[in-house]
């Protein structure tokens, strides 16, 4: 009987405690990109339309989690602070809107729309972390455009564009920060760029 309840309690013991050791709660960051800077008017657009097809990210950067180069030239992530989500989708939707507000083309198409498009827009984002080889600290991104037709599949625009900007400190509110203003600054130029060439 008393063997029985030692095992008990000693059960009841082992209940309370987890071998799981205690992980902090995850902070979560969005990057904002905020209204279009750059508006063409409806009359001055081609009558015709892209479709946006979904960001291609370089590995390892389309993830929530933060990437930081050390003075190692070693690439770190954070794991408890991440982004809400991964720069692909965030890409995707300011691109969306930007070309939506002022883009070369009156209609702007998601990936998987069904409806017929003239062009197509492909993304592929090369760098997206923070550099902290040097001090200040920099958050760079970069990122390649190419436009074709649909009617001859002919590459008609192809460009790259790549931004840094300075971070104050190493703290993460100011590195994500830094990210969401070098990628405003790249996603500006590019819609300037396709209203100049196309």
């Amino acid at each position: 009987m008393l063997r029985r309840l030692l095992l008990q309690s000693s059960f009841l013991t082992l209940a309370g405690c987890s071998i799981l050791p205690e992980r902090p709660p995850l902070k979560l960051y969005s990057i904002s990109l905020g209204a279009p800077t750059y508006r063409n008017s409806i009359s001055k657009r081609r009558l015709s339309s892209v479709r946006v097809n979904p960001p291609m990210v370089a590995e390892p950067y389309d993830s929530s989690k933060i990437y930081v180069l050390g003075k190692d030239n070693r690439m770190f992530n954070t794991e408890i602070s991440q982004l809400v989500s991964t720069p692909s989708q965030i890409i995707a939707a300011a691109i969306r809107e930007k070309l939506s507000a002022g883009g070369p083309w009156r209609i702007v198409l998601l990936p998987n729309s069904i409806a017929q498009f003239d062009y197509q827009l492909t993304i592929f984002i090369s760098e997206f972390y923070i550099s902290a080889v040097s001090k200040p600290y920099q958050a760079k991104v970069a990122l390649q455009a190419s436009v074709t037709t649909t009617a001859f599949d002919k590459l008609v625009y192809q460009r790259q564009f790549s931004a840094a900007s300075d971070i104050e400190k190493a703290e993460i509110p100011l590195a994500v920060k830094g990210l969401e203003n070098a990628l405003n600054t790249v996603l500006n130029e590019l819609t300037v760029s396709l209203n100049e060439s196309l």
